[in-house]
């Protein structure tokens, strides 16, 4: 806002600057109000701060948590496969006998001479060659880990003493995964 004076010819007072020295009350006052302004601050970045640790170390246990989960998934889905896999090599024993007396008639146009246990046992070795062809090998810390499982006797199992004792690796020709286990 603009202040008009008009000259009326008389004399005008004399300006005086405002003085620069204040009270000391006032003078008080003024430094708690910005020692508190600083404080506030202060307190407001140091709650971001905290904040944001909490929310990155949320994401972070958020995203370790799936990862431990997929994994899981991965490792018992794997595990489900090969068992039953197995399960349908032993299923292939009759069809495999059927269709070995099939060739043996056509090729030598009689059947196999070999006694039922000798066959037996080379179709027995034709199923283990498949079993063969695929492995899965369960890693510990501990018997006791394995244990916990419910493991087919053909799994291959083996001390790892770098795993904690709720994980157990399940390793396949595809690669591995780490399965934690239920407390």
């Amino acid at each position: 806002m603009v202040r008009i004076i008009k000259h009326t010819g008389e004399t005008l007072p004399a300006w005086t600057p405002r003085s620069r020295v204040i009270k000391g009350a006032a003078y008080k006052e003024q430094k708690e109000i910005e020692s508190l302004f600083k404080a506030a601050v202060e307190t407001k970045s140091q709650i971001a701060k905290e904040g944001l640790t909490q929310a990155s170390q949320s994401r972070q246990r958020g995203l370790s948590d799936g990862i431990q989960a997929g994994q899981n998934e991965v490792s018992q889905f794997a595990f489900s496969i090969f068992v039953e896999r197995n399960h349908h090599c032993e299923d292939l024993k009759e069809p495999l006998k059927q269709i070995i007396d099939e060739i043996a008639l056509k090729i030598l146009g009689r059947p196999l001479t070999l006694a039922a246990h000798q066959q037996d046992e080379l179709r027995d070795k034709a199923i283990q060659k498949i079993k063969a062809q695929h492995q899965l090998k369960l890693l510990a810390s501990s018997p006791e880990a394995i244990l916990r499982l419910t493991v087919p006797t053909f799994v291959d199992f083996d001390l790892r003493l770098d795993l904690s004792p709720d994980q157990v690796l399940v390793l396949t020709e595809v690669g591995s995964s780490t399965l934690t286990l239920d407390r």
